[in-house]
C-alpha cells in the first residue's frame, strides 16, 4: 500500500496524455488501498491533463529514483 505524497511511477498508459512511466503523486487513498487519487507531471513538474486521475492499485508502482 502506497502512502500519501509518495511518488509512484504508471507501470502502462492510463490516457493518451499519461502515459507508462509516468511520474506521478499520491493525494489521496481510497477503498483500502485499491485506488489512489494520483497528479501526474511530465518531466519540467508541470501537471498532465485535468490535474488528478484516480487510479488502481494494479496501475502504478513505486517510483525509484535512479
Amino acid at each position: 500500500m502506497y502512502q500519501e505524497s509518495e511518488t509512484v511511477v504508471a507501470n502502462k498508459d492510463i490516457t493518451p496524455l499519461i502515459l507508462k512511466n509516468t511520474k506521478g503523486v499520491i493525494h489521496s487513498i481510497y477503498d483500502n488501498g485499491n485506488y489512489y487519487l494520483v497528479e501526474f507531471v511530465d518531466e519540467s513538474g508541470n501537471t498532465i491533463g485535468d490535474g488528478l486521475e484516480t487510479i488502481s492499485c494494479n496501475d502504478i508502482d513505486k517510483y525509484i529514483s535512479n
